[in-house]
């Protein structure tokens, strides 16, 4: 399949009502359920004073705005905008894989003043941290397109050639980041709050939810996981 071809599978899954309504249903269930749950262990980090529940309490209600603005924003056909809280929720998942990988982390980011944040949980060393899992080319390309000005986030604007593609693809890669995010969050989650059995029961909703998407999405999207690939085939 050539690239003009896949170009038309995205701007073709783009107009399809079933598809376009399970992407968002994976953002906004799951940006409900991280807000509710992130709420939870925000009580319960005060109740035992853990500074990891409290560290994982705060990743999660940033993550659930940082989630609804994307999706507000894609709904508006904002895509520019949308492009830089992507970007911000690629950092965030990040944060989730770090700190499923040691738990310890969550505190050490906590505690951190902003010479070690910049130190210890840049982009960067936090990718080098997942032994090959987040690529740099990626990272780059969501920097490029929605980071700090760039000629070529003009491909988001009215006029430009390939602006309904860039418009096509970025709603299912902001999925595929928040699938990826919330692996980690719903691994995470009951090792720091394993006791909270009403609370656990609400991680099957978002699972559901994507597992929705995944039987309506066009296999070609689903393969497709994050910028990086795309450009890596134009």
């Amino acid at each position: 399949m050539d690239n003009n071809e896949v170009s038309d599978v995205f701007v073709s899954a783009l107009a399809d009502p079933d598809i376009l309504s399970a992407r968002l249903n994976v953002l906004d269930t799951g940006a409900k359920i991280l807000g509710e749950l992130g709420s939870h262990a925000f009580v319960q980090g005060l109740l035992v004073s853990d500074k990891k529940i409290s560290a994982f309490s705060i990743l999660s209600r940033l993550a659930a705005d940082i989630t609804v603005g994307f999706a507000t924003l894609m709904r508006s056909g904002n895509e520019y905008s949308a492009a830089a809280l992507l970007r911000q929720l690629v950092e965030f998942e990040y944060l989730f894989f770090v700190a499923y990988q040691d738990k310890s982390e969550l505190g050490k980011w906590l505690g951190a003043d902003g010479d070690t944040l910049r130190k210890q949980f840049t982009p960067q060393k936090m990718r080098k941290k997942s032994n090959g899992i987040f690529s740099d080319q990626e990272y780059w390309m969501h920097c490029d397109m929605g980071g700090h000005p760039n000629p070529k986030a003009r491909a988001f604007l009215a006029g430009e050639s390939n602006n309904m593609m860039m418009a096509a693809f970025l709603l299912p890669d902001g999925v595929h980041h928040f699938r990826r995010l919330w692996t980690s969050f719903k691994l995470l989650y009951p090792v720091l709050l394993e006791d909270n059995k009403s609370q656990l029961e609400k991680l099957s909703l978002v699972t559901d939810a994507i597992e929705t998407w995944k039987t309506k999405e066009h296999p070609l999207i689903l393969s497709f996981d994050g910028m990086q690939h795309t450009r890596a085939k134009s």
